[in-house]
């Protein structure tokens, strides 16, 4: 297997593996975070749907499950930040190489291919924002398909997957 050349996905000067291994980490955490969430979320709402009873836990009669999309609630805002962080970084390649000494930038510009300079500012957070995005619908049919799995079929409300994706 190839090794991956690094220098031709950043900026010069930058470390591209770092930029790379740190996007992978903040992806990993974000999904951590927003799988964590979910979790509390749903078992409390779950939780609700049953009650005690000479100490066994008994359904409550014609209770409904929370709707997914209240269940989810603000989930969906860790991956927007994590996309946003992406624009930041993205922004910052251009910002740092127009304030050093020796004008990388217009080495850049000068190059066979005019659109080597954008494709190495660009290359590490588009990439990030593809994967987030990714992760994020993904996430969202995760949460469907354990909404629809964990809920007692007599308390799920009809019309969930309509509803999930308006949380976006």
């Amino acid at each position: 297997m190839a090794r991956i050349d690094w220098r031709n996905w950043a900026p010069p000067g930058r470390d591209a593996r770092g930029e790379a291994v740190n996007a992978l980490g903040c992806l990993a955490m974000v999904t951590l975070l927003a799988w964590i969430l979910f979790a509390i979320r749903y078992v409390n709402a779950r939780e609700w749907l049953f009650l005690w009873e000479n100490g066994a836990r008994v359904l409550r009669t014609g209770v409904k499950m929370q709707d997914l999309r209240e269940i989810i609630g603000v989930i969906p805002l860790v991956f927007w930040i994590q996309i946003g962080l992406a624009a930041v970084t993205a922004a910052r390649h251009y910002a740092d190489h127009y304030r050093e000494g020796s004008r990388p930038v217009y080495l850049m510009r000068r190059l066979p291919d005019r659109w080597e300079y954008h494709r190495r500012c660009l290359a590490i957070p588009a990439a990030t924002v593809a994967a987030t995005a990714v992760l994020l619908a993904g996430s969202l049919a995760l949460f469907y398909g354990a909404y629809m799995l964990f809920t007692p079929a007599a308390c799920v409300v009809p019309g969930q997957w309509a509803e999930i994706w308006r949380v976006l």
